[in-house]
């Protein structure tokens, strides 16, 4: 008798929830902080190589073959610099760098990737951000394109003081931008971007040559201009197809379909011939198909034709066909909506850094908890030391001598949208003195964040840098919890000390005597911004100083509702419209959580500690919010802007002095933050999936279920549930069924 025919499972969409504060965007000339960025990107997108998911060594040698299957780096010799303060070795740096290209790989268009496209896709980014074309306009402005500005189009005059004889700078310093054979940019002379960024600077790419041209695959060569010892910026370039975005060479494409200048069409059965061909076209192994800000979901589907695909297959990974990406509010409400969804099956995946409930997912039957190692993410408090900046010296004199409203003026541009500038251009400033950062760094109860907010799943901060970074000391001193010490930096300083004195106090008064003068009539009132994401933090530091005679302005001492951040810290942070809305000048401190990295850290640490320019550079328009943005505590000092400085120019085995140098100043002297902890990372994982997160992306997931099914799950609008959610645990709002009929042409 015929036995009958056992059919595979079918494998059902795998639903994954992500926390986020905004769509943002994908193209590399704006990418920015959202969705389009860091969950559909790297699923759509591929770059020439794959940085190690945890503990990338730094080299090279190291890096994971992606579109490019090999590479070589050819070095600029090391000399002595002729810097007028004290030459120094030159090391590490990369003069050119080959990469051959991976062959057999199409795009989702299904136009070859090959030599042509791969110079193609990195003078894109040259080409806009030096505005070659003149096709920038206005509307195109954004932070993330002077970001980008910043990051490929140097300052010659900055940097000469650092050349050798065989690499040299000081030829660009007075002349236009200009990139080789695409001319010079043509930013008009009469705009301050031209000061700016056009104005005696090079391009960080000399130029890209290809060595073998073919129709799939070949080989280029990346010219550098710059001695890219630490970051190359081109090996994690992604590629997106010509044949797609031949019209869109000079533009930078927003969104992910919620900007109408970019609808996204309907793709599932290809893209358009007219009009805009869709978002991320790429040659990852998912096309995106739809991505619906309002319902807070979107639709990954796989590509066919993802040149590792029979591999992965092979290797008895799913590749599911079909990924839904449900997203959720950047707040502890949203955190307890995607929480329920994980516990109801509602989403099959979810990333944790102290987000989910441990109890809840390790006692779920069917959700695997898989546990991490510790992240190197920077849960810390940026403490305000803007009294001791220029800005202090601006606010004193007051306008119209420092006029910051003055488009020609000190501001580079009229500032008084900002919330701490008034119309006729007076800057208003509090920032606190470093002796009472130095009291609440030891004030704060870090075992009570660790044991009672973190629930143990975390560990104390190691500083300035993280304990997994190749540079980290732990023999240089980090504030701890201390009430002494705290106690004395206050009664020690000449500001302080008096107003100490005044309520009574003395190093010999009991903790209860210090809370009683915190309750009654405290030594200082502190401004500390928060938003919902942050609160537990605020709170924890909230009880901390009232150990030391301090109080936050909210009713008991909790978090003063008046300097609550909405929606959230880093979305006004980033968003024009949005920062002058915070009084970033005159509170006293704000939690931040801005990454760490576990190798080539220089790069990242000019965003956090450097100077954004005057005094210490020409141009004078490059002051916050233009620049130095992260460096919300306002930590200007012209010695770590040159160690920052050096740090590029220095190999590994020449970086630990430069590294402790800076960590010795944060930590033990300017007192910047309130350096707290790192969490410990998991994600959780329903029982008919299988994903290793070490391995990549998404195409690892493998489905060991029985099959899927069924007329799909209702995922609702989690901004509503999200509320509901908190007191009566259930899901309701707008409905939307993961598994719709897909539209067709």
């Amino acid at each position: 008798m015929a036995q009958p025919t056992i059919r595979p499972a079918a494998v059902p969409t795998f639903k994954i929830g992500v926390v986020g504060g905004a769509v943002g965007n994908w193209d590399g000339l704006i990418a920015s902080a959202g969705f389009a960025g860091s969950i559909y990107g790297p699923n759509a997108l591929e770059p020439f190589m794959i940085l190690p998911a945890i503990n990338w060594s730094g080299s090279y040698d190291d890096m994971i073959p992606g579109l490019a299957t090999s590479w070589e780096l050819i070095p600029w010799p090391e000399e002595m610099n002729n810097h007028p303060d004290g030459p120094f070795l030159m090391t590490g740096g990369v003069k050119a760098l080959d990469l051959t290209l991976r062959e057999n790989v199409t795009f989702h268009d299904g136009s070859d990737f090959n030599a042509t496209v791969a110079k193609w896709n990195i003078d894109r980014i040259i080409i806009m951000s030096g505005n070659l074309t003149g096709a920038l306009k206005p509307e195109h402005m954004s932070d993330a394109i002077y970001k980008t500005m910043y990051s490929f189009w140097i300052q010659a005059e900055k940097w000469a003081p650092y050349e050798t004889n065989s690499w040299n700078v000081s030829q660009f310093i007075g002349k236009t931008a200009n990139y080789g054979e695409f001319g010079s940019t043509k930013t008009p002379p009469s705009s301050a971007d031209y000061q700016t960024y056009y104005n005696g600077t090079y391009p960080r790419v000399k130029n890209v040559t290809i060595l073998e041209d073919k129709q799939s695959g070949g080989k280029i060569r990346v010219y550098f201009n710059d001695w890219s010892s630490v970051l190359l910026y081109v090996d994690s370039t992604t590629c997106v197809s010509m044949e797609a975005y031949k019209d869109y060479e000079e533009t930078p494409i927003v969104g992910l379909g919620d900007d109408p200048r970019f609808p996204q069409p309907d793709v599932t059965e290809g893209y358009p011939s007219t009009g805009f061909p869709g978002h991320l076209i790429g040659t990852g192994p998912y096309r995106f198909i739809e991505h619906d800000d309002v319902l807070q979901s979107g639709t990954l589907e796989r590509y066919e034709d993802w040149w590792n695909l029979t591999d992965m297959q092979a290797n008895n990974f799913s590749v599911v066909p079909e990924i839904a990406i449900v997203t959720f509010p950047l707040s502890q409400s949203g955190y307890q909506s995607m929480n329920l969804a994980m516990v109801t099956g509602t989403i099959d995946h979810a990333a944790d850094d102290a987000a989910l409930v441990y109890e809840d997912m390790v006692e779920d039957p069917d959700i695997n908890y898989i546990v991490g190692g510790i992240s190197t993410d920077r849960n810390f408090i940026t403490l305000n030391a803007i009294n001791e900046t220029y800005w202090k010296t601006w606010a004193d004199g007051g306008s119209p001598a420092y006029n910051l409203s003055d488009p020609a003026g000190i501001g580079g541009g009229d500032l008084s949208h900002l919330y701490d500038i008034d119309a006729d251009g007076t800057v208003h400033v509090e920032g606190i003195n470093r002796a009472m950062r130095k009291a609440v760094s030891y004030a704060f109860d870090y075992d009570v964040y660790l044991s009672s907010i973190l629930q143990g799943r975390g560990v104390r901060s190691g500083g300035f840098l993280g304990p997994t970074n190749e540079f980290y000391n732990p023999d240089i001193p980090l504030a701890y919890h201390n009430h002494t010490i705290a106690r004395q930096a206050l009664i020690d300083d000449p500001h302080w000390g008096p107003i100490v004195a005044d309520r009574g106090l003395t190093i010999s008064s009991t903790d209860a005597k210090w809370v009683e003068v915190a309750n009654s009539n405290p030594i200082f009132e502190f401004k500390f911004l928060w938003d919902s994401a942050s609160v537990d933090v605020a709170s924890v530091f909230g009880n901390s100083i009232k150990d030391i005679g301090l109080v936050l302005g909210g009713s008991g001492g909790v978090p003063d509702p008046a300097l609550e951040v909405q929606p959230d810290i880093y979305t006004v942070l980033f968003s024009g419209g949005l920062v002058g809305t915070v009084p970033w000048m005159t509170s006293h401190a704000l939690p931040s959580n801005w990454p760490g990295a576990n190798a080539a850290f220089a790069p990242y640490i000019e965003y956090y500690i450097k100077s954004p320019g005057l005094p210490y550079e020409v141009n004078k328009t490059g002051i916050f919010p233009y620049n130095a943005l992260i460096n919300t505590g306002f930590n200007y000092n012209a010695t770590v802007d040159d160690w920052a400085d050096r740090a590029w120019f220095v190999d590994r085995d020449n970086g630990q002095e430069l590294w402790d140098n800076l960590t010795r100043h944060f930590q033990t002297y300017q007192y910047s933050d309130i350096y707290i902890s790192h969490s410990q990372w998991g994600y959780a994982i329903h029982k008919d999936w299988e994903y290793n997160i070490l391995l990549g992306e998404y195409s690892f997931v493998k489905y060991v279920g029985s099959g899927g099914g069924g007329a799909g799950v209702q995922i609702p609008g989690f901004q509503i549930a999200a509320i509901l959610a908190i007191s009566i645990v259930t899901i309701t709002g707008i409905g939307y069924s993961l598994n719709r009929k897909r539209k067709r042409a």
